[in-house]
C-alpha cells in the first residue's frame, strides 16, 4: 500500500500483473499526477523506470523531477523508447510508467503481452483520448487494466482523479491532485 492519502485512494495494490491506467483531456494533469505517484513508489524502495516519450525531457518534466526530488531514489527517466525499450526496463524495475501509450505501440495486445511477461513489474500507463473523447488504442485495453483513473478539472478549477475501475475495492473514489486528499470513498 502506498502511504498516505493517495495509498488509500489506491487501496492495497496487488504486484501480480498490475496496470494502472491514467486517461484525461489534454492538460488535466496526467504527467504531473503520474510523478506524484512515481514518488510513493520509490518512497516504498522500488525502482522506477519513467518514459516521458510525450513531451521528452522537457522543462516542466525536469522541474516535476527535481519537485518530487528524484534523484535521489532509484529512479530513471527516459525521453524516447520502443516496445522493446520498455520491455527492457520492465525486467529490471519494479515499476515502469510510460507517458504515453501510444508513441510506443497502439494495439491491446502488446499491452498484454507486458502484464503477462512482467508479472512482477507495476505498470503505471497514461493514454491520451481522441478528439472524440476515446482512447487511443481502444478501451479494450481498460479490460486488462487492474485500475482506471481518469483525470478531470472541476467546475472550481480543480484536478481531479476518479477512479472509474478498481481491483482494490476503491472504485468511485476522488483524489484531489491539486489539494493531495481523498475527496470521497465508500
Amino acid at each position: 500500500k502506498l502511504s498516505g492519502e493517495l495509498g488509500n485512494f489506491f487501496g492495497n495494490l496487488q504486484r501480480d500483473r498490475c496496470a494502472i491506467a491514467l486517461t484525461g483531456d489534454a492538460g488535466v494533469g496526467k504527467s504531473t499526477f503520474s510523478f506524484e505517484i512515481t514518488k510513493h513508489f520509490v518512497e516504498k524502495k522500488l525502482s522506477v523506470a519513467y518514459f516521458a516519450l510525450e513531451t521528452g525531457i522537457s522543462k516542466s518534466v525536469k522541474k516535476l523531477i527535481a519537485e518530487h526530488d528524484l534523484g535521489k531514489y532509484d529512479f530513471k527517466a527516459f525521453w524516447e523508447g520502443s516496445l522493446n525499450d520498455v520491455r527492457y526496463h520492465a525486467g529490471k524495475h519494479d515499476c515502469v510508467v510510460i507517458d504515453s501509450y501510444s508513441k510506443i505501440s497502439s494495439k491491446p495486445q502488446d499491452f498484454e503481452d507486458l502484464r503477462q511477461d512482467f508479472p512482477d513489474t507495476f505498470f503505471i500507463i497514461i493514454f491520451q483520448k481522441t478528439t472524440d473523447g476515446k482512447i487511443r488504442g481502444g478501451s479494450s485495453i481498460f479490460f486488462n487494466c487492474t485500475a482506471s483513473i481518469d483525470l478531470q478539472i472541476s467546475s472550481g478549477g480543480h484536478r481531479l482523479a476518479l477512479m472509474q475501475k478498481s481491483r482494490y475495492d476503491t472504485e468511485n473514489f476522488v483524489y484531489s491532485i491539486d489539494n493531495k486528499v481523498l475527496l470521497k470513498s465508500t
